[in-house]
Formats: C-alpha cells, sequence, structure tokens
C-alpha cells in the first residue's frame, strides 16, 4: 500500500467515527464500534499492503452487527461427556441438587478381607495317612470355603498347610485339619460326683457343645448311685481323647465348670459345742473374718443363746461354710485351733 492510499483511509476513518457517535449516546456503545471500524479497516489495509492490485476487502457495516447468544442447552453445541442420551446420573463432585437437599456420595464397597495360616503336623507318610489327609482337605474346602495347600516330607516326616480365606472360617478349617490328621492324646480329669450333673447338663447338651466345640471324644462313667447318697470325697474320672490341643481345650472347660460349682459348695461343722460359739463369733460376727481370711468363702456361726428349748431344738446348730471345698478346710483348720486356744483359756481361768 502507498502513502497516497493511506493518507486517503484516514479521512474515511474520522467520517465513520464521527457516524457512529451521533448516532450513540452509549459511550460502551460508541467504544465497541469503535474497537469494530477499526479492526476493520486495519484488516483491510493489511490486505491492501500484501496484494499487488488496488482492490479492498469489503467493510462491516457496524449497524448490521447482530449478537449471537450460545444455546446452552444445546446436544449438538455442548455434547455431553460420557454416558447415554436422557441418563441424568448426578455427580457428588460439581452438580447441585435442585430440591435444596444435600448431594448424596456414594461410599465404597467394602469387600471382605482375607487371611493366609500356615501351619506344620506330624504325620505318617503311608498310602493310608495320604488318603486320609485327601479326604480331610476336600472335606474342610467344601465346608468352609477356603483353599488349602500341603507339601509333605517323607524325610522329616511332616506336612505344611497353607490356608485362606475368611479369617473365621480359616480358623475352623485349621482346627477341623488338626482334630482329624494329629496323633490322637487320652486326657483325664477328676470331677466330683455331686458336680458331674453340671458337666453333662440337660440331656447331655452341656457335654455335646464342648465336645463339638474342641472336636473330641469325652467318657463319662456311669453313675451307680445318685449324688445325694455318695459320700463327700467321691469323684467319677472322665477321660477324653482327641488331638492334644483340643484334649487340654476340653479339660479346661470341664475344670471351669468344677470350680464355678464347687466355689458354691456348702458344709456343715459340728465338732465344736455351741457353748463356744459367742466367743468363736465375737461380737455381732466380728471375729469371722479372721477365719475367713482370703479364702473367699462364707462362714455363718448360728447365734443360739436366749432361745427356748423348743427353738433350740429346731435351729441349725451348725456353723455354716460356703465355698471351694479347699476354702472350707482352710475355715475348719482356723475354727479347730481357736476352739483349742479357748478351751486352755478356760481351763486356767476355772
Amino acid at each position: 500500500m502507498d502513502a497516497h492510499s493511506k493518507l486517503d483511509s484516514q479521512p474515511r476513518i474520522s467520517e465513520d467515527i464521527e457516524k457512529i457517535a451521533t448516532r450513540h449516546l452509549d459511550l460502551d456503545l460508541i467504544e465497541e464500534d469503535f474497537m469494530n471500524v477499526t479492526a476493520n479497516d486495519l484488516l483491510s489495509d493489511s490486505n491492501d499492503s500484501g496484494s499487488d492490485s488496488d482492490s479492498k476487502a469489503p467493510r462491516v457495516d457496524p449497524r448490521n452487527r447482530k449478537v449471537v447468544i450460545p444455546d446452552l442447552d444445546s446436544e449438538s453445541s455442548f455434547p455431553s461427556l460420557g454416558g447415554s442420551k436422557g441418563a441424568s446420573a448426578a455427580s457428588g463432585w460439581g452438580s447441585r441438587p435442585t430440591n435444596g437437599t444435600k448431594p448424596a456420595i456414594s461410599s465404597p464397597i467394602k469387600t471382605s478381607s482375607l487371611t493366609t495360616e500356615r501351619f506344620t503336623l506330624n504325620m505318617a507318610q503311608s498310602p493310608q495317612a495320604t488318603s486320609q489327609l485327601r479326604e480331610t482337605i476336600q472335606k474342610v474346602q467344601k465346608r468352609f470355603s477356603v483353599t488349602v495347600d500341603v507339601s509333605s516330607s517323607r524325610l522329616s516326616g511332616t506336612s505344611t498347610f497353607i490356608i485362606k480365606g475368611r479369617p473365621e472360617h480359616v480358623a475352623k478349617a485349621e482346627r477341623e485339619i488338626k482334630a482329624g490328621l494329629s496323633p490322637k492324646k487320652t486326657v483325664t480329669v477328676n470331677v466330683p460326683v455331686e458336680v458331674i450333673g453340671f458337666v453333662l447338663g440337660a440331656k447331655g447338651r452341656n457335654l455335646a457343645q464342648i465336645q463339638q466345640r474342641t472336636l473330641t471324644t469325652i467318657d463319662v462313667p456311669r453313675r451307680e448311685y445318685e449324688a445325694k447318697d455318695a459320700k463327700e470325697d467321691s469323684y467319677l474320672q472322665v477321660v477324653i481323647v482327641g488331638d492334644q490341643s483340643g484334649a487340654l481345650q476340653a479339660k479346661k472347660e470341664i475344670e471351669a465348670i468344677v470350680k464355678e460349682k464347687e466355689s458354691k459348695k456348702v458344709f456343715k461343722f459340728k465338732d465344736i459345742p455351741t457353748l463356744f460359739y459367742p466367743l468363736i463369733a465375737g461380737a455381732d460376727g466380728s471375729r469371722i473374718p479372721e477365719y475367713v481370711g482370703e479364702t473367699g468363702a462364707e462362714v455363718t456361726i448360728p447365734f443360739l443363746i436366749g432361745l427356748t428349748s423348743q427353738e433350740s431344738s429346731q435351729a441349725e446348730t451348725a456353723i455354716v461354710i460356703t465355698g471351694s471345698k479347699e476354702a472350707a478346710e482352710l475355715v475348719i483348720s482356723r475354727l479347730r485351733k481357736e476352739h483349742e486356744r479357748l478351751v486352755w483359756v478356760l481351763y486356767f481361768v476355772y
């Protein structure tokens, strides 16, 4: 573009600016029109300078401009990202509910964790033992929904088990494998005759539950007489057969029953004349704690002073001790010693 053409374009720009200023009183529109006109003229000048011909690009009349507002709901202009059309899956991060409630954020799905347990058993490496091993593993896998891998060593005579599954299932599977494949052990426990009924339970239910929990076989001898007719020191020998862990656990449970019931056992002691009861008991039974001590037993010493002959004949005259046999024996020993001391005191006084 030569100097003469540039000088000709200046008056034309000024004329257009004057026309726009007279039509629009809004300063914002004036500024917008000015920028468009200037941009078009500069574009025209640029095209003229890059061309050898004196042809000029057509100018855009600002009065014919139309502002086009895009349709934000148009699927063609603003396509959705992913998902099928018509699906209105609300996002928990960027969307706001229209009903005023808080958006629901889905929580992750919790999957149950699996655990692996490994242990070794001493086992005979024979065809019979191998067959028993295979049957036991198949039974355990089917019953508890676990996987069991086994590797055996003929040199050491051991088999290593690896169990994988839910923690509660793995523990039960391990217990059953040990009970079925470990060498059997026999354990005995002496149970007082008066307590054997609590070990058995109603219709043998308690004993059956112990056998089921420990996977053992428990043999209780048949009684030839009732507990009330038995002597105080009568015991029955209970035999437990199972793997070492199960047998010891069954013995522990039976001993716990015996201990609980014997702690509430009642003993009656009549070897001390009732004349010494007030001296042994002390005022309002203040000396009884001396005999009980650390045993945890309960001691009742009857108060017979002031009773008529008829009342004395009907009253309980024995010292009652409630507790275990060991506790009762210790309390009785202390009562005997106190009685002997009082006899010597009275002998020297009188």
